[in-house]
């Protein structure tokens, strides 16, 4: 009986996560994406679709994404959908082609994305905060109809709690990488513009990830390959 309230809340939850994971995946400063769209839904044939299913999304250089919509009627409805996001990036429209120029990373730019990831990771969390009101309002009915005892009541709501915590931390987790990552990529965009010379090319030296390793009670192997796995997608952003 509970395990059917249990599976279903952890179900919602978990789509929640994934929801504020794949919007937060839209937050980038550096290298374009078609990633960044994944967030955004377009009211189109009576239902509401991804871009990408109405459209060919490409990349063409590091700071442009195109769009190339398929079907006329809905040019203004994919521009109006991304003037409405969150993104704050202003479509070119050229016929069935919708341009997506990224600004450059700046400070003020930079403060509206961690608005962006606090706003989606507040939201989240109310809508987590929801289903765990649900779920415990549907154990007390359960208590109330006389189809389980109070002790069984309160052990299935101390579950619940449980349930929730842990998806409130992985939503914490979700922003903090994004800050994170959000204030590595300013570091290096800051410190190559404000440099009087041009650079031809940037080495990374890794180093801690023998500390992270033994930090996080793994193989100094696992560690560098973590430091390795984190460096590219640093560089990917950039």
């Amino acid at each position: 009986m509970f395990d059917e309230i249990k599976n279903d809340l952890e179900a919602r939850m978990i789509s929640s996560v994934q929801s504020a994971r794949s919007e937060m995946s839209g937050i980038r400063a550096g290298r374009a994406s078609p990633s960044m769209l994944d967030s955004i839904k377009v009211e189109t044939y009576g239902q509401k679709m991804s871009i990408n299913q109405i459209g060919n999304i490409t990349t063409p250089d590091a700071r442009t994404i195109n769009i190339d919509v398929w079907d006329q009627a809905n040019v203004t409805l994919v521009d109006k959908s991304i003037r409405e996001s969150d993104l704050g990036i202003n479509p070119l429209v050229e016929g069935n082609l919708i341009r997506l120029p990224l600004p450059q990373l700046t400070e003020e730019r930079r403060v509206e994305f961690l608005k962006m990831a606090g706003k989606i990771s507040e939201n989240t969390k109310i809508a987590i905060r929801n289903i765990r009101r649900d779920g415990i309002e549907k154990v007390k009915k359960l208590e109330k109809d006389k189809e389980i005892g109070q002790d069984d009541s309160k052990k299935y709501q101390v579950n619940i709690e449980s349930i929730t915590t842990l998806q409130i931390n992985s939503i914490d987790d979700i922003l903090k990488s994004k800050e994170d990552d959000l204030k590595k990529i300013w570091l290096i965009v800051s410190r190559l513009t404000n440099r009087k010379k041009s650079i031809n090319h940037v080495a990374v030296i890794m180093d801690g990830n023998g500390r992270w390793a033994l930090k996080n009670k793994v193989s100094k192997k696992k560690g560098h390959e973590t430091g390795i796995k984190n460096c590219i997608q640093l560089c990917k952003s950039l």
